[in-house]
């Protein structure tokens, strides 16, 4: 929550639109949502994720597919 918190004000002051979303502490729920945005259109795309991975891993697929749509990337 506090993280959350945090990069929402970051966000405010920057100027810019931050969407945080819960996992919920499930890898496979994570690497869902995610993906949503990877693969999404228009404005549902976001020009970056930063992540803290749910589980052991860092998504390498999902990270694979943002880097290669030309996301920032950040875990």
């Amino acid at each position: 929550m506090e993280q959350a918190a945090a990069a929402e004000e970051a966000a405010s002051r920057l100027g810019i639109d931050v969407d945080v979303i819960y996992g919920e502490g499930d890898s496979i729920l994570q690497s869902q949502q995610v993906l949503k945005f990877v693969e999404g259109e228009g404005q549902i795309r976001p020009g970056a994720i930063i992540l803290e991975p749910a589980g052991g891993t860092a998504l390498p697929q999902v990270a694979g597919a943002a880097v290669s749509a030309g996301m920032g990337w950040v875990c």
